[in-house]
């Protein structure tokens, strides 16, 4: 069976529900969607860290100094080309870009577990970093459950333009109950950019606007 295929209509097809909620101001719509489509995103990631293991393996089989001595002809098996990345090593890659920015501003922060870390100002700071989706100008974002001081967003877009958007003690205090979370209890975030503005959709609120968090460093 053709898995990759049959995940990725799946997946067409609820960005195909996720937008049509989001049309009709249905947010719980979206948010039922959404939490099905962080089920199709963990196959796709988990098809994805396969696919990076066998090309390690074929990398390590046929790198340039394994050649098969033939009498006197000594042939170089073919060494593989890679073709993606996977999203979790993305993530890992402006983490640690935007971790290299704060420490060039004089902000440093500590790694606590994962991708949470703590900082002179904060106790607790969850960095999350995602794709733009298909669809344009949105990401799905999360976070484990934990009671955070700060939430940074790594927001990638297609041009490979990475976002910034740091959410301040005063924000994340007076929505962290109102944030979506999927069966596990982890927090999802969901991302809009309309214009020049970012928005972050929360049941019951609407899409708020954090433009004026884009950037801002001091809140970590």
């Amino acid at each position: 069976m053709d898995y990759d295929r049959k995940l990725s209509n799946l997946k067409k097809s609820l960005l195909g529900l996720i937008r049509k909620a989001a049309t009709q101001n249905d947010s719980s719509g979206v948010v039922v969607h959404s939490k099905y489509l962080e089920e199709v995103e963990k196959l796709i990631e988990k098809a994805q860290n396969i696919s990076d293991r066998i090309y390690d393996l074929e990398k390590r089989i046929f790198q340039k100094d394994n050649v098969i001595d033939s009498g006197k002809i000594k042939q170089s098996l073919p060494e593989p080309v890679i073709t993606h990345i996977s999203a979790k090593a993305k993530g890992k890659i402006r983490r640690e870009n935007f971790l290299k920015l704060l420490e060039e501003k004089g902000v440093s922060l500590s790694q606590i577990k994962g991708i949470i870390y703590k900082s002179a100002k904060s106790n607790k700071i969850g960095i999350a970093s995602a794709s733009e989706r298909p669809e344009g100008n949105r990401w799905f974002l999360g976070l484990p459950p934990d009671d955070y001081d700060a939430i940074v967003l790594l927001c990638e877009d297609s041009q490979k333009r990475v976002y910034h958007i740091i959410l301040p003690p005063s924000f994340v205090i007076k929505y962290r109950y109102e944030f979506s979370r999927d069966s596990n209890n982890q927090i999802k975030l969901n991302v809009l950019k309309e214009n020049d503005k970012f928005l972050i959709m929360i049941p019951g609120h609407g899409n708020i606007d954090v433009s004026n968090y884009l950037n801002n460093y001091e809140n970590v």
